[in-house]
């Protein structure tokens, strides 16, 4: 077997050389701010909150202004950490107050036992000293 180092500047997309190409623009900076929170499940109600989530709340959340995105950890049997990212503070809160969300709230009782919200903040980039 013969490997063989190519620079990059001798790498193609297609028929164009990548060094041919124009420099990609940088990837504009989205001010954004995460909260978490802890979810603790009724017993026997996780697969169900699973697909209510799936079903019902992401796509809810895919429609709200602001929203970025929303990652769910599993912790404890029976206990999720949910990850909520939003462009700012004030775009979670009218979500919050949008009639829907409200129902959301509601139809969570059947599944979930507590929550907590733990942690708030602004999303920091340290590599362009940005929060």
């Amino acid at each position: 077997m013969l490997f063989s180092d190519v620079p990059t500047d001798e790498w193609a997309i297609g028929p164009t050389l990548v060094s041919s190409r124009p420099a990609a623009p940088a990837p504009k900076y989205v001010p954004a701010m995460i909260a978490v929170e802890r979810v603790t499940l009724k017993p026997g109600r996780s697969s169900d909150y699973l697909i209510w989530r799936r079903d019902a709340v992401l796509p809810f959340l895919a429609t709200q202004q602001g929203f970025l995105s929303s990652t769910l950890l599993s912790g404890d049997a029976g206990a999720y950490v949910v990850v909520e990212k939003w462009t700012s503070p004030e775009a979670r809160e009218k979500s919050f107050a949008d009639e829907r969300g409200a129902e959301l709230r509601a139809e969570a009782g059947q599944f979930v036992e507590s929550t907590s919200e733990d942690l708030t903040g602004r999303v920091v980039d340290v590599f362009r000293g940005r929060s």
